[in-house]
This record gives structure tokens, C-alpha cells and sequence, in this order.
């Protein structure tokens, strides 16, 4: 008999530490798997590009479907799918870039789960042919510090996730929780097999939890995160792992939260040192109206490092490029004069760190249409911090007929530019206006470039729409 039971407890033993093992390698593959995988991934190791490049707006996406509470953004690589987190509605919205973000491709239910705030991709798995056939993600529950790692069909539409079938790591060295200011955010280093988890606010926490320790790691503090970035960050709502540069970048808001104080930093994640700091990046990009965006909850980079995507918790979505060089706006909604006196038509900023050197330029195109009357009509474009006017075309009982402004913006020095100005309007009675001046604007900030309609009646004057684009000065 008692053969009989040590028999049974060896037994018990061998299959135990198997499947501890087995958990361990599950954990443990995804370095391998993300070094190793087949997406045409060219990693510059160690190189840091500006964060503030991120200035062209390649798509957004104001109404996404399925949630109302976004709080974190995840990237699949060999897809080119989104997937976005909802802690309200408990779900995944998953997105396209192929449709520029526009309609919802599938969406995943979660069960079981509490409070699922953050969302990161960590690597793919193949078939046998060599195609992308599933993701592995990591989840994380803000108010119980657990996270939990799940495999996703790339394929599927639909599904449910539940909780009991995650693989739950719950590691010790966590900070203690307060109130509703719990973990907001995650991400993770393929190259250390590690998951970054930070504290939202009130007082910042940096973790690092090692996956190859199993489902109950310790955590580690690598540094003091509230002294590092108390200062510079108003909160931090989520988490990117940067595979080019190696290094973290961090989205957070002001809590409460208008469309002020919405950054974006990128720093070191063994040290905390902040490498750059995106300060109010909404404004620099045009989403500066707190009914556009507020609540900045999530943020991912992609592998190459040239597309940044970031949400706001009110179904925003918005895809970024990097290359300035391409850098264009284009902002096609009319919008025409109302009733007697000057009115802004179309407005915009030009973002800060466009133009890096001597030379560079920015090219504006203003288009518009005047009204089928015999009032007096007016154009007016306009620069700057503090907007003043660099062509205006006087005003002129015109009777219909179309009109056009054309200007090159050249940088001289950093608070220095040449501003050439064209107006085209119907030869009846405008004639070809030509100005040149000089300004003294500040390029690190963001500039306005907005034109002005003057007339009687309403939609007198209509701007159709503005085109601006980054010209290279080539020095």
C-alpha cells in the first residue's frame, strides 16, 4: 500500500512540474517568437527619432463602434489590425488600417473581467505555412495589479475571452492600490521577456515584472517614478514599448480631464530618464478642441517606428506618420462668412518642429467660391501665434466666380521666415495680388495659418478648403 501511494505522490510530482514548466515556456516564448517571426520588421537598434515627427495626421476616427470608454491600444504587425480596450463596456473593438480606421473588423467580449484597462500585443504565432494565424496579448486589471495573457484567431470577427481561460500572472512587489488610480497601463520588452506596468497618478509607479518566473513573478522598482516625472507628466494612461530605440513612451492627461494638459513622453525604461516630452500634443496636431478629444487613454508605435497610433476615452482614434518630409494637411469642409463683418473661415495649426532647418517650407493653398451677388467681398489669410494678415485682397462688389491664395512660408532661423503670398480671384475686379513679409514666429511652437471672409450676407464668401504640406529645404 504505501508503495502503491508513493507511486501516486511521484507521480503527482512529475506531472506538476510539467505543467509549471510548460507555463514557464508558454511565458517564456514570447522574445523568441517576436525575434524570430516572419513580418518585414527592420529594427535600428537603439535609434531615437523625435517624438514630435509624429505630425501627420494619416486618419481618424471619431466615432468608434463597440465602446464608449477606450483605454488602451494594441498593434498586430503582420496584420495591420487594431485592437482597442474598453473598460466600460468590457470588449475589444478591432480595426483596419487598410480601411484608414473606419469600420469596426470584429470585436471580442471579455467575461469574467473587472476592469480591463490596458491592452499589449506581444507576439505572433504561424502555421504551417508560414502565415500569421493567432496574437498573444497581455491584458491588465487596474484595481487588482493582475495581468492575463490570452491567444486571439486573427481571422475571427467574434468571440469571447473569458477570464478562467487566461493564463493569470499575479506578481508580489506591486504598490498598494488607492482608490480608482490603479494600474492604467502596460507594455511589453520582447527582448527581456518583461512587462512595464505604471501607476495612472497620485503618487507614479514604475514596475518591472519578469515573465520567465512564472504566473507569480516578483516585481521590481527600477526607479522613482513620481520624482522623475511628477513635474512633467500630468498622468499616465498608457504604455508602448519602442523595439527600434528600446525605450518607453507614456500617454497620460490631466484627471478630469478637458482637452488641456495631454502629453506624450518617451524615456528610458531602466532608468526613468524622460528622453522627450510631446507637451499638449492635441494642439500640435489640430485635435485642440476638447469636444474633438479629450482623455488621452491609449498609445502604440508600431516596429518600424513610422506609425504612431493614440485614442481618447470618447471613441477617438487617431493613425500618425512620422516621415515630416511628407507632412500634409488637408482640411476640405467649407465653411463661409455669417452676416455683416469678418469671420474666420478654415483654421489650423501648423505643427511645432516641422520646420527643423534653414530652408525648409511650408506651402499653403486656400481655395473658396464667392457668392452670385452685388455685395462687397473680402479675402484675408493670416499667420502666427497671434495671427496676422500676410495677403489680403481688398474688397469688391464681385458677382460670383471663384478665388485662390497661394503661399510659401520659408524659415530663415528658428524664430525667422519669409512669407511670399499670391491672391487669384475673378479678373472683372480683383486683380493679382502679390505680397512679401517677414515674420518672427517661434517655429518650436505650433503656428495658425486661418483666412478670413469679409462680406454682407451670409456664405458671401466660402472657403471650399486648405491644403498645407512640408516642403525639405534640402541644407
Amino acid at each position: 500500500m504505501k508503495n502503491k501511494i508513493l507511486t501516486f505522490v511521484l507521480s503527482f510530482l512529475i506531472v506538476l512540474t510539467a505543467i509549471s514548466h510548460e507555463v514557464r515556456d508558454v511565458l517564456a516564448s514570447g522574445a523568441a517568437n517576436l525575434l524570430n517571426d516572419k513580418s518585414p520588421v527592420h529594427v535600428r537598434d537603439n535609434v531615437v527619432g523625435n517624438i514630435k515627427d509624429f505630425v501627420n495626421v494619416k486618419a481618424v476616427n471619431t466615432a468608434i463602434t463597440g465602446g464608449v470608454g477606450i483605454s488602451g491600444v494594441a498593434f498586430v504587425p503582420e496584420v495591420d489590425l487594431l485592437f482597442l480596450v474598453d473598460n466600460n463596456t468590457v470588449n475589444v473593438s478591432i480595426y483596419q488600417l487598410s480601411d484608414n480606421i473606419t469600420t469596426e473588423f470584429g470585436n471580442i467580449t471579455f467575461s469574467g473581467f473587472s476592469d480591463p484597462e490596458a491592452l499589449e500585443y506581444m507576439y505572433t504565432i504561424y502555421d504551417a505555412s508560414g502565415r500569421p494565424d493567432s496574437a498573444v496579448f497581455v491584458v491588465g486589471e487596474e484595481q487588482l495589479n493582475t495581468f492575463h495573457i490570452f491567444t486571439w484567431d486573427l481571422q475571427a470577427t467574434s468571440g469571447t475571452v473569458t477570464k478562467a481561460s487566461t493564463t493569470t500572472i499575479t506578481p508580489s512587489g506591486m504598490w498598494t492600490q488607492d482608490a480608482t488610480l490603479g494600474m492604467e497601463s502596460i507594455t511589453y520588452n520582447p527582448f527581456l521577456n518583461v512587462i512595464y506596468a505604471a501607476k495612472q497618478d497620485t503618487n507614479f509607479e514604475f514596475r518591472v515584472i519578469p515573465l520567465d518566473q512564472g504566473t507569480t513573478p516578483v516585481a521590481t522598482e527600477p526607479f522613482d517614478a513620481e520624482t522623475l516625472w511628477g513635474a512633467t507628466m500630468p498622468a499616465i494612461n498608457d504604455l508602448s514599448y519602442d523595439v527600434n530605440s528600446r525605450t518607453c513612451i507614456a500617454i497620460g492627461d490631466q484627471t478630469g480631464a478637458s482637452n488641456n494638459n495631454q502629453d506624450i513622453m518617451q524615456f528610458n525604461c531602466e532608468t526613468g530618464a524622460i528622453i522627450q516630452h510631446w507637451n499638449n500634443y492635441v494642439d500640435d496636431l489640430g485635435f485642440n478642441s476638447a469636444s474633438v478629444w479629450t482623455q488621452s487613454e491609449g498609445i502604440a508605435i508600431s516596429r518600424d517606428g513610422e506609425n504612431l497610433f493614440v485614442s481618447s476615452e470618447s471613441q477617438r482614434l487617431a493613425w500618425l506618420t512620422r516621415n515630416k518630409n511628407n507632412w500634409q494637411r488637408v482640411l476640405n469642409t467649407a465653411v463661409g462668412n455669417v452676416g455683416a463683418g469678418e469671420d474666420t473661415l478654415i483654421t489650423t495649426l501648423i505643427p511645432s518642429g516641422i520646420q527643423t532647418r534653414n530652408g525648409d517650407a511650408i506651402e499653403a493653398i486656400a481655395y473658396g467660391s464667392f457668392a452670385a451677388n452685388a455685395n462687397n467681398k473680402r479675402v484675408e489669410c493670416d499667420y502666427g501665434a497671434t495671427p496676422a494678415a500676410v495677403i489680403d485682397s481688398g474688397a469688391q462688389a464681385q458677382n460670383g466666380g471663384s478665388w485662390e491664395v497661394r503661399c510659401l512660408i520659408v524659415r530663415t532661423s528658428a524664430t525667422g521666415q519669409d512669407i511670399k503670398c499670391t491672391f487669384a480671384g475673378p479678373a472683372t475686379l480683383f486683380p493679382l495680388a502679390h505680397n512679401f513679409t517677414t515674420d518672427t514666429e517661434t517655429l518650436a511652437n505650433a503656428i495658425t495659418f486661418d483666412c478670413r471672409g469679409e462680406a454682407t450676407a451670409d456664405n458671401d464668401v466660402v472657403q471650399e478648403g486648405l491644403i498645407l504640406r512640408y516642403i525639405s529645404g534640402g541644407q
